[in-house]
């Protein structure tokens, strides 16, 4: 099969699956807040809530150079890491906005669902004490958020695998997959915070907030008393994040960043009980809201019909027809080899995935 090169049309900045991820949670919040005509949420989020969305719809909206700068690898960089440092906490605000007014906490029933399944009786419970353990655990609590920023920086500067099949690697596939794991694992914990509302056990039991022990400690109760919501605990972000991450980094056959990743949120998960900041159920929601994430990328990646070839854009329309931008470098020849590759299609692979299409 020859591919038929025809001119492509005028260059556009395609969104990618992290940005409608974005796009589909502050258009679900902000209908939310409509059907309930919740007034604190249309007067405190509104203006940022619009901003967001004014954002991805200009990236949408990018024609010529302009799209050709956020489209490079640079720019796709950027992009994620806007994502990471002002999206997410945009997002995880306004998750936050509706407190219980949606649903009834749930608190009673995480109790006792702890004390059923896990042995975890919080009514009896006191704040741990001062010492090397206790500064261990609110430390690790406390380096989630880097390991977020961790994740797509090692995702930027990976060059990903060269799987079975293939002779080379696909950067694009590992930058967008690792993020998209990361900010849909996240993004679902959010939308179910509106639905199960609840506040975290050190807020709930007066004895858990008798007295604090460590600069750790105290360096976590100010973050979380400054930018928390109180009644977003489940499932847990802190969980969710790294869980996806390791997903993501085994799935692209990064094993060694995997299990770094996969023990990063095992520590995490002990640590946001041991510290009163989180129930069981809930970290343990969030490791699941972390491979349901991950999983969600891995269909929004492969199924995209965008894919990169020494630096090009390619649009697959369909059986016999690939539309190249006329002023691309890249020759019939390169474009011929690559369809004529066999590969097992592996998950997370844009290439693979457009080639089973193709053929």
């Amino acid at each position: 099969m020859v591919p038929v090169l025809v001119p492509a049309p005028q260059r556009r900045c395609d969104w990618s699956p992290t940005e409608w991820g974005f796009l589909l949670y502050f258009s679900w919040m902000t209908a939310l807040a409509l059907i309930m005509q919740d007034g604190l949420f249309l007067r405190e989020w509104a203006f940022v809530n619009g901003l967001a969305l004014l954002y991805l719809g200009g990236l949408r909206a990018l024609r010529g150079n302009p799209a050709r700068l956020a489209t490079r690898w640079s720019g796709q960089v950027t992009r994620q890491l806007i994502a990471l440092l002002v999206l997410i906490g945009l997002a995880y605000r306004e998750a936050g906005t509706f407190g219980d007014r949606l649903a009834p906490s749930i608190e009673a029933w995480l109790i006792r669902t702890d004390l059923r399944w896990f042995g975890v009786n919080w009514a009896y419970r006191f704040p741990p004490q001062p010492g090397l353990l206790t500064d261990l655990m609110q430390s690790i609590y406390l380096i989630n958020y880097v390991l977020l920023l961790l994740g797509i920086v090692l995702a930027a500067n990976l060059n990903g695998r060269i799987l079975p099949g293939r002779r080379r690697p696909n950067r694009l596939a590992l930058l967008q997959g690792v993020s998209a794991a990361l900010f849909l694992g996240l993004l679902l914990c959010y939308v179910a915070f509106p639905f199960l509302p609840a506040i975290t056990p050190r807020l709930y039991f007066a004895q858990l907030r008798l007295a604090s022990s460590g600069a750790a400690q105290d360096l976590n109760w100010m973050l979380l008393a400054r930018f928390s919501t109180p009644s977003g605990i489940l499932p847990s972000g802190h969980v969710a994040g790294p869980v996806a991450l390791a997903c993501a980094f085994w799935a692209q056959r990064y094993r060694g960043w995997g299990i770094f990743f996969l023990i990063s949120a095992v520590l995490i998960a002990v640590a946001t009980v041991y510290g009163d900041y989180h129930f069981v159920a809930d970290a343990l929601a969030g490791a699941g809201a972390g491979v349901v994430g991950w999983a969600a990328a891995q269909v929004a990646v492969q199924h995209r019909s965008w894919f990169v070839l020494r630096g090009s854009w390619f649009v697959v329309q369909d059986n016999s027809a690939l539309v190249v931008p006329a002023t691309t470098n890249c020759e019939p020849t390169s474009i011929r080899w690559g369809l004529d590759q066999r590969s097992p299609g592996r998950v997370g692979s844009i290439w693979n995935a457009s080639l089973k299409r193709l053929k």
